[in-house]
Order: C-alpha cells, then sequence, then structure tokens
C-alpha cells in the first residue's frame, strides 16, 4: 500500500486504465484534484468551455475505443459538462465525468452555485455518486471504470467533495483484470450454425454492418465473409467505415438520410438481411416509420455485442449477443463447408449508376461554391488513413455519399446525440489520442461558431487538425426544412459571419477563404500540406 492524497489516487486510477489525458478547465472545486495530479503522468488539457471539453474527452475515447475522462468545477461548470457526456450516453462511450463539490459541511447551506448534481447526472450516466469518504476513492474508481467499460459501455458521473480530495489514504493501484472482466462472451455454436443455414437459403442476403464492427476490430472478418459468400454489404451512416466503399461488394450507407440508392435498392430487394453491430437510430428509421428501408417481409438475423438491441425496431428471425469478431471467424469458418449458391448480384451496375448520379450533380464552376462540389474536392486529395469527422448539417448526407472508405477508423460521426457545433472539440480529442494520424474537421458555419474557442487549444497542444467550413450564412439544413414546410417563412436561421479565416489567423492557425471555385482545390492541397492547425473557409452555396 502507498499513502497518498484522495485527489492523487484518482489520477493514478485514470493511468491504470491507460488514460493519459484528463480533459475540462480548472475552477472552484476542483482545484484540489488538479493539484493532486500535478505531479502523476495525467496531463491536464484545458478547454475554453465545459462543452468542448466534454466532447474532447468523447473523441479521445472514441479514438482509443477505450476510456476517457473530463472535468468540471461545481454548478455551471458541471452543467455546462452535461452535453458532452450525455452524448456520450446515447453512442455508449466509456467515459468518466469528474466534478467538483462543495465542502460536505456545507451542502444543507443551498449555497452559491451549489447543486445536486448526482441527480442531475443520473439519467445520462450508467452510474452517478458523490464521494461520502475519502477512502472510498480507489473502490469507487474501480467501480467507475467497471461499469464504463461493461457492456452496454458508458458515462459515469463521480462528483468530488473539495475537503475530501487533500485527505491522505492508502492506495493500491489494482491492475485493469483485477477488477473487471475484459472478454466478450463467445456467442453459441448453434446460432453459427443457424445463421449459415440462413444464408445458405436465401435468395437474396445482404449484410448490414454497423458501428460495433469497428469497435470490436472485426473488418478484417467482415471482408473475408463477404467475399466468401459474395454478398453485397451495406452500412449504417454513423458507420460507413465499417466496410470499404472501394470493395467491389461495398455500397456504403443506407438509409432514410443518408443512404445511396444502391445500398437502398438492394436492401429493400434483400429476403434475408444479415445484421451485425448495429444500433437502429434515427437513420434506419426508430423516430420514423419503420419499415420505409427495410421490407416486412425480410427475414433478419441480428447479431450485437449485447442483448438490448436486439429485436429492437425490427422482429428478428434469429438474435445473438457476443463478440463480434469471433462470431464472423466462426462464422465464415461454417461456411466453408457448405454447398453453397454461387450469387453474382450486379453489384457494378448498380454502384456505377450510383456513381454516375453523385457525378451530374456537381457543379463546379457554380459561385457561391457547391457544396457537393466542395466536398468532391476534398475527397480527391484525400489519403486513405486519414480520419474524418463531419458535424450536423446538409453536408453530413452529402459527405456520406460522395466519401469512400478504404479502412475501418477513418469516419466518425457523434453518433446518437448529434448535438451542432460538437465535431471540432472532438476532433481535438481524437488527434490527442492518434497523434501520427490525420485529422479532418468538416463544419457548417453555425456549427464552428458554437465551439470555435477551442482554436486556442488546437495551438497549445500543437494538434494539427484540418478544419473545413461550409460557409453559407445561417443554419442552412434547418432553413431547408423551413421552406419545405412553412412556404419559405424563413426565421432564426440566418445571420452574418465573420472572415473564419482572419479569425484563425488571430489564434494562430493557418487559414484560408475561398469564394472562387478555380481556386478551391488549390486551397484543399496547401491546407492538408499544412504542418499544423489549418482552417479554409469555404463560401458555399444555401441550398
Amino acid at each position: 500500500m502507498t499513502k497518498m492524497i484522495a485527489a492523487r489516487a484518482i489520477g493514478e486510477s485514470l493511468l491504470v486504465e491507460g488514460v493519459k489525458h484528463l480533459f475540462g478547465i480548472a475552477g472552484d472545486g476542483n482545484l484540489e484534484l488538479l493539484n493532486g495530479i500535478y505531479d502523476t503522468n495525467l496531463r491536464f488539457v484545458s478547454a475554453h468551455h465545459e462543452q468542448g471539453a466534454a466532447y474532447m474527452a468523447y473523441g479521445y475515447a472514441r479514438a482509443r475505443k477505450s476510456l476517457g475522462a473530463c472535468l468540471s468545477m461545481y454548478g455551471p461548470g458541471a452543467t455546462n459538462l452535461l452535453s458532452g457526456v450525455a452524448a456520450a450516453y446515447k453512442a455508449q462511450i466509456p467515459l468518466i465525468a469528474l466534478t467538483g463539490k462543495h465542502a460536505l459541511p456545507l451542502h444543507p447551506r443551498d449555497g452559491h452555485q451549489q447543486l445536486d448534481e448526482v441527480s442531475i447526472y443520473r439519467p445520462v450516466t450508467k452510474w452517478s455518486v458523490m464521494v461520502t469518504q475519502p477512502t472510498q476513492v480507489p473502490e469507487i474508481m474501480r467501480k467507475a471504470c467497471r461499469v464504463a467499460l461493461s457492456d452496454p459501455m458508458g458515462p459515469v458521473h463521480i462528483s468530488l467533495p473539495v475537503d475530501l480530495m487533500e485527505t491522505e489514504i492508502e492506495f493500491d493501484p489494482w491492475r485493469p483484470e483485477q477488477y473487471r472482466y475484459q472478454r466478450e462472451a463467445r456467442i453459441d455454436a448453434e446460432a453459427v450454425r443457424a445463421t449459415a443455414e440462413k444464408l445458405r437459403a436465401a435468395r437474396n442476403p445482404v449484410i448490414v454492418a454497423g458501428r460495433e464492427i469497428i469497435w470490436g476490430n472485426a473488418g478484417a472478418q467482415l471482408v473475408r465473409l463477404a467475399e466468401r459468400l459474395g454478398l453485397p454489404v451495406v452500412t449504417t451512416g454513423d458507420s460507413i467505415d465499417a466496410f470499404p466503399t472501394t470493395h467491389p461488394l461495398g455500397l456504403g450507407p443506407f438509409g432514410t438520410w443518408s443512404g445511396g440508392d444502391a445500398a437502398n435498392q438492394v436492401v429493400k430487394d434483400a429476403d434475408l438481411l444479415l445484421i451485425v453491430g448495429v444500433r437502429f437510430d434515427f437513420d434506419l428509421g426508430s423516430v420514423r416509420t419503420p419499415y420505409n428501408t427495410i421490407s416486412p417481409k425480410t427475414q433478419i438475423v441480428q447479431i450485437n455485442r449485447h442483448p438490448e438491441t436486439i429485436g429492437l425496431l425490427y422482429p428478428v428471425e434469429l438474435g445473438a449477443a457476443g463478440s463480434i469478431a469471433v462470431f464472423l471467424q466462426d462464422l465464415l469458418e461454417q461456411v466453408e463447408h457448405l454447398d453453397l449458391p454461387q450469387r453474382t448480384p450486379d453489384l457494378k451496375k448498380l454502384k456505377a449508376d450510383w456513381d454516375a448520379k453523385l457525378n451530374a450533380q456537381l457543379k463546379p464552376e457554380a459561385s457561391p461554391i457547391q457544396l457537393e462540389y466542395a466536398i468532391s474536392v476534398i475527397k480527391d486529395a484525400w489519403a486513405k488513413d486519414r480520419i474524418l469527422l463531419a458535424d450536423v448539417g446538409n453536408f453530413m448526407s452529402r459527405t456520406r455519399a460522395h466519401y469512400d472508405t478504404c479502412q475501418p477508423d477513418t469516419f466518425m460521426i457523434v453518433e446518437a446525440f448529434s448535438a451542432l457545433g460538437t465535431v471540432f472539440p472532438t476532433s481535438l480529442g481524437v488527434q490527442m489520442a492518434l497523434p501520427g494520424r490525420q485529422v479532418v474537421c468538416l463544419n457548417g458555419d453555425g456549427a464552428f461558431f458554437l465551439n470555435m474557442a477551442e482554436m486556442e487549444t488546437s495551438v497549445r497542444e500543437k494538434l494539427p487538425v484540418k478544419v473545413f467550413i461550409f460557409d453559407d450564412l445561417g443554419y442552412g439544413s434547418v432553413a431547408t426544412r423551413q421552406k419545405k414546410a412553412y412556404a419559405g417563412r424563413i426565421i432564426g436561421t440566418e445571420f452574418k459571419n465573420p472572415n473564419f479565416a482572419n479569425v484563425a489567423r488571430e489564434f494562430g492557425v493557418y487559414g484560408e477563404q475561398i469564394a472562387d471555385p478555380h481556386e478551391l482545390p488549390g486551397a484543399v492541397r496547401r491546407v492538408f500540406a499544412h504542418d499544423g492547425p489549418a482552417v479554409l473557409d469555404i463560401l458555399t452555396a444555401r441550398e
């Protein structure tokens, strides 16, 4: 046992889990914690808003496929942090949110900035708790990590009263395998055999791949299975990198908002869908008519890491939960021994027709610059191992349509919660976790406005994220819906912008603004070639 103050034990507990960065803002209620971690290897990254800190931790955890951590003061700092924690809850991202707390003797007084943070966080976390004795810290931290990283994963909140943080305790740093189970369950052989038999009997089976393919590092097994069976593979809109669109069998995302013609067509024609690692969401119909893309006559086999989403939206013929990678490997071995029909779907024509339709929509000469053309220019300058993050807006569906993926872990959005303006701080967390990769961030102007102060963070922390802003002077996607729904009566969706390139330069970020479509390719190349953070403000047409 080693003696140390409780605050330091919190930092050491995070380090045991491989967490090397804590994102937050220093202030009342957390200075004792920050002093405690000062001499540890846990590095504090200061943000300019607690929301930004939470999304940095979100991106950090998403990129690591493991734990992230964020910190706020009590009261208003804790409520500012809440949005990013809610996003992690919706997307099942493992996160530990630490919030400062008034000293225990002050709690009955309902004092300045005092709130019941534990109750506030309870609806958007798997566990929300307050430390009431300093000796509880080691056990609470172990449980927090265990809960956050157990399926379904998600955030945990810990409230830290200031008067306990500098109390000396005994701390024994257990290894993760000593306090949490780290292996996923294996799906039973009968479910594997039954899946293989259904695939053999089907006329037009299709594989639907979701984010758990990426999180479970199952991409290689999925490619081998699709090739062995000769089956088309579509993805969900949040996971277009689950299967390479450059592969002859890869058709990209399907769905109401994100789906391409080719992907939607094969799904509609399918008599069997093997749905692997998918959480049904807005794009697949969870808040719309369920059968707008998938036929009610289609049989469904659904395989997930955990059972809570089996049959959530569509009735299944077969459902099973466990390790995705192991299941796909077991299924591959099972189908090797089956006499399978030779399926040769005309995917080449479907893909060619969809590509031709996309290319026909491009207007390279349009001024202001057409959104689709801007995205295509960025794609043409792409390197296959870059990581692309896209914020909320009209450009997201265009990005999914025009963007090609060659490998997993190259596309991320803030899934499920879709809060505006969060992808820039998220991209900083991704870059912090993966310093050897180039991270690219696509924003609308309305989105970038919300957290653009974090440009200073990117400079201070030497995070070379490349930011592209599609600048149409407003909340374009909302204005589009207003036009269609209310006969052109637009309210609250138009505003004026600064020159974002000039603003970027004031922060020490490389910045350009482009209005001429002929100058766009060169500007994109310059941004990618720059060795530090960079912003390209693209003046685009309003739809």
